[in-house]
Formats: structure tokens, C-alpha cells, sequence
């Protein structure tokens, strides 16, 4: 399957954004946007934004200043961090580099 060839989507958690699994019977007030599965009984994973400033975006893509997805393009994602470990990105703290999507998604 093309990696390139999937439908992903693009969360951005704002300030209070989260996601929690329940049952589908007990869903979380400020829950926007459910998944739920097909077991019974039904759980659901919701995306909870009680400021809303947290969004959610279907794309085509993985995005151009993104690294590779390192679920489905591992070897290219590894390659990626290890031939940039000189990089200035990397000379921060570990919950800064983290979360550079350059790398790290």
C-alpha cells in the first residue's frame, strides 16, 4: 500500500485538547468529534475541547515540513533523526526536540 495513498488527519490540540476512551454510553461532555468501534458494548474514542480552540483537518497527504510517518515509513523515519542528530533541533532539551514534527510526528 502507497503511504502517500492514505487519508490522514491533522489534530491540533489547542490549549486543552485531548482525546479519552469510554464506552459509548458515557461520553465526555465537550466531546466534538467520536470514533466508535464496532464491539459491544460500543467504546468511543472522542477528541474533548472544552475551550474549542483545538481542530481537527482531513488532508491528502502528510504535510511538506513534516518527517516520515513512523508507523508505515519506519526505515525512512530512523534515517531521518539519525542523519539529523547534528542539527541545532536537537541541541534542546528532550520535550522541546520531541516536538519538532521535522522529526517527530
Amino acid at each position: 500500500e502507497d503511504p502517500n495513498n492514505r487519508t490522514r488527519l491533522l489534530f491540533r490540540f489547542g490549549m486543552s485538547g485531548r482525546f479519552r476512551f469510554t464506552l459509548a454510553s458515557e461520553i465526555p461532555k465537550h466531546a466534538h468529534l467520536q470514533f466508535f468501534t464496532d464491539e459491544q458494548p460500543p467504546n468511543v474514542l472522542s477528541f474533548i475541547d472544552v475551550r474549542r480552540f483545538g481542530s481537527w483537518q482531513v488532508m491528502d497527504g502528510w504535510g511538506e515540513e513534516r518527517g516520515p510517518d513512523p508507523m508505515y515509513e519506519y526505515e525512512d523515519f530512523r534515517r531521518n533523526v539519525l542523519d539529523n542528530l547534528e542539527d541545532s533541533g536537537f541541541n534542546r532539551p528532550i520535550c522541546e526536540v520531541m516536538l519538532n514534527q521535522k522529526y517527530f510526528n
